[in-house]
């Protein structure tokens, strides 16, 4: 909850920002305001053109439904690396348990084993 309070507290106060600013190009006229109107639209399109960089980058400047493919092929790596990471962990303790028996050694799981 904290997390989600600090967060809404950053967004209140970028908020006060803006209207400050606003209210100072008020006090400066119309040209002013439109100056201030000018300086947003630029951080606007800058923001936006940032964003699509990003999403270019990303996603190889694909079609949308090619995009959701491409993650969806991502996310089906990731797991099964993530099934052949615990593969792998389970042949590495199986096969430190076989070497501690045969040693006459406490297994790595923690258990006593004696020697054959």
């Amino acid at each position: 909850m904290q997390q989600i309070d600090d967060i809404v507290a950053n967004f209140n106060a970028c908020c006060d920002i803006i209207e400050n600013d606003q209210k100072n190009a008020n006090n400066h006229g119309p040209t002013g305001v439109q100056d201030w109107v000018d300086v947003q639209q630029q951080l606007w399109t800058d923001a936006k053109a940032k964003q699509k960089r990003w999403i270019n980058f990303a996603t190889g400047w694909q079609a949308p439904l090619q995009t959701a493919r491409v993650f969806d092929k991502f996310a089906d790596v990731i797991a099964e690396i993530t099934r052949e990471g615990e593969t792998e962990t389970r042949i590495v303790l199986a096969a430190q348990n076989l070497l501690d028996s045969r040693n006459g050694e406490t297994s790595s799981l923690g258990a006593s084993v004696q020697n054959e």
